[in-house]
């Protein structure tokens, strides 16, 4: 690990009793959080509350955490994003056949686990049936699906820097689509990208974020905006990841 590398001690945490003691004991310079459970939310609200520098904040990663949420405050940002909705399963059986096809999510889902392809109403059944996208409420989260070349753009965000990457969509295409490459490619970032990632950035209060994009004529659209990805085909992602995460401890991480 190149904080370890570089001379810094390093510890892990396991959510729970045992951490919250540990930080009441001996505060850390910056508690860097990776995941989304309510024990780990719980364990960075205590440290913001002690003064202790988070990556991130609790506050930013529930928003994202809840893709209900998330999708309404990329609305409310004007931000470019699929026409999405929160709706009951009859709900959903009432859209008319021409919103088909949907994207079907769990609204606390993570790592593209539980999302379906709903090519038609016929579809919706077997997948609520199974379990697909269901939510604590019973809601259940659609998206229209907007149609690329089965691959995703990912705006992968360090603080102020971002690297772009080509890589294959997590969901199955239409019939009509041409299977995607496996391999992850390195996007140049322009100035309109750039924008957009620190644009879905702020509206989070983010400073490890990746934002899940699919490229129209039109520009890209925004699926969803993840806290502190996997960086994958990032390079120098350590060293990146590292200088972040002093930066923070120092207060200066924005």
């Amino acid at each position: 690990m190149a904080l370890q590398a570089a001379g810094h001690r390093v510890e892990l945490l396991e959510p729970g009793p045992a951490a919250t003691a540990r930080l009441a004991e001996r505060p850390p310079d910056v508690l860097v959080a990776r995941g989304r459970s309510d024990e780990l939310l719980q364990l960075l609200a205590v440290a913001e509350a002690a003064g202790v520098a988070v990556v991130d904040s609790a506050r930013s990663v529930s928003a994202v955490r809840d893709k209900a949420e998330m999708a309404r405050r990329l609305r409310r940002a004007r931000l470019p994003l699929p026409l999405t909705c929160l709706a009951t399963t009859t709900e959903l059986a009432a859209v008319p056949n021409h919103a088909f096809p949907l994207v079907l999510k769990p609204r606390f889902g993570d790592n593209a686990r539980g999302i379906r392809l709903l090519r038609d109403r016929a579809a919706l059944a077997g997948a609520v049936l199974h379990g697909g996208g269901h939510a604590a409420d019973g809601e259940l989260l659609a998206q229209s699906f907007v149609p690329g070349d089965g691959r995703d753009l990912k705006l992968y965000g360090i603080g102020r820097e971002v690297v772009a990457v080509r890589r294959p969509a997590p969901i199955a295409l239409l019939p009509d689509c041409p299977p995607a490459s496996s391999v992850v490619e390195l996007v140049p970032v322009t100035a309109a990208l750039r924008a957009l990632a620190h644009r879905c950035a702020e509206v989070f209060g983010l400073g490890l974020y990746g934002v899940d994009c699919v490229e129209t004529q039109a520009g890209p659209v925004v699926i969803e905006v993840n806290d502190f990805p996997n960086f994958t085909g990032v390079p120098d992602a350590d060293a990146l990841l590292a200088a972040h995460v002093k930066r923070a401890a120092l207060g200066r991480a924005r």
